[in-house]
C-alpha cells in the first residue's frame, strides 16, 4: 500500500470510528490493520447507512481521496447558497497538497474534519452539523 493510500485510510479509520456516528450507522467495517503488528497492510473499507434517509455508501481511502479533494477546491457545497469559509478551503488544500505531494502528514486532523471528508465524498454537500 502506498503511502498516499495509508494516509486516506488513516482519515476513513477517524471518520468510522470517531467522526460520523451523530448521522450514520457503520454496518461493514475492516480497518486494514494487521492484528499482530497493528500496522495499517491494506486498504480498508466501510459501508455506512445515513440514520436520516436510510442511504448506503461504501466508503474507501479513494473516496477520502475524492471528498478531500472536492474540500481542497471549494467545490463542497456548504449549504444554503453559501460558499465555504475561505480559512476552511485553506485548510483542506493543505491537507490535501501534503497527502500527495508525499509528505504524508495529517497535522491537526480531527474527527470533525474527517466528517467533512465523508461527507463531501458520499453526499456531496454539508448536510449534517
Amino acid at each position: 500500500m502506498t503511502p498516499k493510500t495509508k494516509l486516506y485510510n488513516d482519515i476513513l479509520i477517524i471518520a468510522v470510528e470517531h467522526g460520523i456516528d451523530y448521522w450514520a450507522e457503520v454496518t461493514a467495517y475492516r480497518s486494514g490493520m494487521d492484528r499482530d503488528t497493528c500496522k495499517i497492510v491494506k486498504p480498508g473499507r466501510a459501508t455506512i447507512v445515513d440514520l436520516y434517509d436510510g442511504r448506503t455508501f461504501k466508503l474507501t481511502p479513494a473516496a477520502m481521496r475524492r471528498g478531500l479533494r472536492a474540500l481542497a477546491k471549494g467545490t463542497f457545497d456548504w449549504g444554503g447558497g453559501e460558499q465555504m469559509p475561505h480559512h476552511v478551503v485553506e485548510r483542506f488544500a493543505e491537507h490535501f497538497k501534503s497527502i500527495e505531494s508525499g509528505e504524508g502528514m495529517l497535522c491537526n486532523f480531527d474527527s470533525t474534519d474527517a466528517d467533512l471528508v465523508v461527507q463531501s465524498a458520499v453526499l456531496g454537500k454539508y448536510t449534517y452539523a
